[in-house]
């Protein structure tokens, strides 16, 4: 969002924050699921949005952003690439918007790629919370 948008100055933002203002969105073929979410959420805020521009990649965004088009809604390792004065990147609230993202390995897997991928991957995030499942299995959360 502009860094001059009032909800800029929130620690978390809500789709009921940007009602009144142009959104930029990802097209829905790109995720279906997320997109319906946002848009059911916008209907059940009674939130409508100026204009819904459908972007190709995030990065285009950024201009329309400062020229005062409105806010864009992007995942949020995109969103950290922003950073800049113009721009004010927060994160939503929005629960039904979090998605879960989940790795799955066998523990017979001999691939060598697959297992450094595993284990590259366990190295990269931070767990929140860690458990073991009934069934033996490692799960974090995330």
């Amino acid at each position: 969002m502009p860094s001059d948008h009032p909800a800029s100055a929130k620690q978390s933002v809500s789709v009921r924050d940007f009602g009144s203002v142009g959104w930029m969105v990802f097209a829905r073929k790109a995720h279906p699921v997320i997109y319906d979410r946002l848009m059911r959420e916008a209907r059940e805020a009674n939130v409508t949005p100026v204009e819904v521009h459908h972007y190709v990649s995030p990065e285009e965004s950024v201009r329309l952003i400062i020229e005062n088009f409105g806010v864009a809604f992007v995942a949020k390792g995109v969103a950290e690439q922003f950073r800049c004065q113009d721009i004010a990147v927060r994160p939503m609230f929005d629960p039904s918007l979090q998605v879960s993202s989940y790795l799955v390995l066998r523990s017979d897997q001999s691939s060598r790629l697959i297992n450094e991928f595993g284990r590259a991957f366990l190295k990269k995030v931070l767990p929140i919370n860690r458990t073991e499942a009934p069934s033996g299995q490692l799960l974090l959360r995330l």
